[in-house]
């Protein structure tokens, strides 16, 4: 398994851990283009955490808003889901949860 394969696993890790961030990446996938009181509407999470959470699943590459990061400040953002990462996520968790990945790499991530 490759250092991209390994890393794409530990952002896999960091958005499957959060329960919150899950709901709001489910949210932003069933209502796209979605502005941040839209989602805090939507999913009761609100203010600072729910801007954490957009700032890490933008981290995770997993949504993009309209506005670049340099450009937002007083601006609102309309949120996305990047397919394509995400389907990139999925299909090398499915990998992995199949064991199709080296076994000696699945062991080195594995917690005991």
């Amino acid at each position: 398994m490759s250092q991209s394969q390994l890393d794409t696993l530990d952002r896999l890790h960091a958005l499957a851990s959060s329960r919150q961030r899950l709901t709001v990446l489910a949210w932003i996938a069933q209502h796209p283009a979605c502005f941040t009181r839209d989602i805090g509407n939507g999913t009761g999470i609100r203010g600072q955490n729910l801007g954490r959470l957009l700032l890490s699943l933008e981290d995770l590459d997993v949504i993009e808003g309209d506005i670049p990061p340099g450009e937002r400040r007083g601006r609102a953002l309309r949120y996305t889901v990047k397919h394509s990462t995400l389907a990139e996520l999925l299909d090398l968790a499915q990998k992995y949860l199949c064991g199709e990945c080296d076994s000696n790499v699945r062991h080195t991530h594995d917690k005991p």
